[in-house]
Protein backbone atom coordinates (compact mmCIF):
# COMPACT_ATOMS: atom_id res chain seq x y z
CA UNK A 1 0.00 0.00 0.00
CA UNK A 2 0.94 3.35 -0.43
CA UNK A 3 0.22 6.41 1.06
CA UNK A 4 -2.69 8.61 -0.91
CA UNK A 5 -1.71 11.86 0.82
CA UNK A 6 1.35 12.13 -0.97
CA UNK A 7 3.57 12.38 1.41
CA UNK A 8 6.53 10.91 1.88
CA UNK A 9 7.05 8.39 4.60
CA UNK A 10 9.92 11.28 6.17
CA UNK A 11 7.59 13.87 5.73
CA UNK A 12 4.92 11.78 7.92
CA UNK A 13 7.49 11.06 11.03
CA UNK A 14 8.78 14.77 10.69
CA UNK A 15 4.98 15.71 10.96
CA UNK A 16 4.25 12.77 13.92
CA UNK A 17 7.45 14.33 15.81
CA UNK A 18 6.36 17.59 15.72
CA UNK A 19 3.25 16.89 16.69
CA UNK A 20 4.54 14.92 19.85
CA UNK A 21 7.16 17.90 20.78
CA UNK A 22 3.79 20.31 20.40
CA UNK A 23 2.09 17.90 22.63
CA UNK A 24 4.80 18.34 25.65
CA UNK A 25 5.10 21.93 24.99
CA UNK A 26 1.33 22.28 25.35
CA UNK A 27 1.09 20.15 28.75
CA UNK A 28 3.73 22.81 30.20
CA UNK A 29 1.95 25.57 28.93
CA UNK A 30 -1.45 24.58 30.66
CA UNK A 31 0.47 23.76 33.95
CA UNK A 32 1.77 27.31 34.15
CA UNK A 33 -1.75 28.68 33.10
CA UNK A 34 -3.33 26.71 36.08
CA UNK A 35 -0.39 27.74 38.12
CA UNK A 36 -1.15 31.69 37.29
CA UNK A 37 -4.81 31.32 38.08
CA UNK A 38 -4.42 29.71 41.12
CA UNK A 39 -1.95 32.72 41.69
CA UNK A 40 -3.89 35.14 40.60
CA UNK A 41 -6.46 34.18 42.93
CA UNK A 42 -4.39 33.97 46.53
CA UNK A 43 -2.61 36.99 45.31
CA UNK A 44 -5.84 38.65 45.28
CA UNK A 45 -7.23 37.09 48.47
CA UNK A 46 -3.72 37.65 49.70
CA UNK A 47 -3.64 41.70 48.97
CA UNK A 48 -7.17 42.24 49.94
CA UNK A 49 -6.28 40.49 53.36
CA UNK A 50 -3.41 42.64 54.21
CA UNK A 51 -5.52 45.33 53.39
CA UNK A 52 -8.29 44.79 55.70
CA UNK A 53 -5.73 42.89 58.71
CA UNK A 54 -1.67 43.88 58.26
CA UNK A 55 -2.22 46.23 60.91
CA UNK A 56 -2.67 43.30 63.41
CA UNK A 57 1.55 41.88 62.01
CA UNK A 58 4.25 42.64 63.76
CA UNK A 59 6.27 45.66 60.96
CA UNK A 60 8.99 42.72 60.23
CA UNK A 61 5.98 40.18 59.23
CA UNK A 62 3.81 42.73 57.54
CA UNK A 63 7.32 43.88 55.24
CA UNK A 64 8.03 40.05 54.61
CA UNK A 65 4.39 39.54 53.43
CA UNK A 66 4.35 42.25 51.48
CA UNK A 67 7.86 41.44 49.56
CA UNK A 68 6.14 38.08 48.92
CA UNK A 69 3.52 39.87 47.11
CA UNK A 70 5.27 41.91 44.61
CA UNK A 71 7.69 38.71 44.19
CA UNK A 72 4.16 36.33 43.25
CA UNK A 73 3.26 38.90 41.31
CA UNK A 74 6.63 39.30 39.47
CA UNK A 75 6.42 35.47 39.08
CA UNK A 76 3.05 34.94 37.67
CA UNK A 77 4.06 38.16 34.77
CA UNK A 78 6.59 35.59 33.31
CA UNK A 79 6.06 32.13 31.55
CA UNK A 80 8.33 29.95 34.00
CA UNK A 81 6.75 27.12 35.47
CA UNK A 82 8.97 26.55 38.41
CA UNK A 83 9.14 30.00 39.12
CA UNK A 84 5.32 30.12 39.07
CA UNK A 85 4.89 27.31 41.34
CA UNK A 86 7.28 28.59 43.73
CA UNK A 87 6.06 31.63 44.04
CA UNK A 88 2.44 30.44 44.55
CA UNK A 89 3.84 27.90 47.43
CA UNK A 90 5.78 30.22 49.08
CA UNK A 91 2.71 33.14 49.01
CA UNK A 92 0.99 29.95 50.41
CA UNK A 93 2.70 29.80 53.49
CA UNK A 94 2.90 33.37 53.68
CA UNK A 95 -0.80 33.41 53.56
CA UNK A 96 -1.21 31.55 56.40
CA UNK A 97 0.04 33.78 58.61
CA UNK A 98 -1.97 36.24 57.97
CA UNK A 99 -4.90 34.13 58.70
CA UNK A 100 -3.52 33.10 61.81
CA UNK A 101 -2.83 36.86 63.22
CA UNK A 102 -6.66 37.24 62.25
CA UNK A 103 -7.68 34.21 64.27
CA UNK A 104 -5.61 35.20 66.72
CA UNK A 105 -7.34 39.00 66.61
CA UNK A 106 -10.75 37.55 66.96
CA UNK A 107 -10.18 35.66 69.73
CA UNK A 108 -7.74 36.77 72.40
CA UNK A 109 -8.77 35.32 75.48
CA UNK A 110 -6.90 32.03 75.73
CA UNK A 111 -9.19 29.44 75.87
CA UNK A 112 -11.11 30.02 73.63
CA UNK A 113 -13.57 32.65 75.81
CA UNK A 114 -16.10 32.86 77.96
Amino acid sequence: MTPTTGLSEYDIERLVSESIEMAESDVIRRQVVEARNKGEGLLYSSEKAMEEFGALLPDTEREFLVIELAECRAALAGDDLFQVQDAVARLEVSAQRIGEAIYAAADPAPGGGS
